[in-house]
């Protein structure tokens, strides 16, 4: 699950609300949570693939231009290359740990 949905053509609260997959907990954005394109921490906006939700401005400013990550050279916008709260989740690939504790398992995507 480590494509994108440039936006989410969807409005509504970003709150979280407290859920979980198996073994996981997290929480997900309300939007999220009663959406029809929900799945298992996922959207499946995009057909036979899911994209990673839509957790919001994350509240770092910066460029969203894309750049080259270094290690994995995989474009993430570069405010995100150079903040101290990129992360690399086993199953989720290049992802944002800030405001962890109140995400779980499931950590942000990158600003988009």
């Amino acid at each position: 699950m480590k494509t994108y949905l440039k936006e989410c053509p969807f409005d509504g609260p970003q709150d979280p609300v407290a859920t979980g997959h198996l073994t996981l907990r997290f929480s997900i954005p309300r939007k999220c949570s009663t959406c029809a394109f929900y799945f298992e921490g996922g959207c499946k906006k995009v057909t036979n693939r899911l994209v990673r939700l839509d957790f919001g401005f994350c509240g770092i400013e910066g460029s969203k231009e894309l750049v080259k990550h270094g290690a994995t050279g995989k474009l993430i916008p570069q405010k995100c290359n150079e903040c101290r709260y990129l992360i690399k989740h086993n199953f989720l690939g290049l992802c944002c740990g800030k405001d962890r504790e109140i995400w779980g398992d499931l950590p942000r995507g990158l600003d988009s």
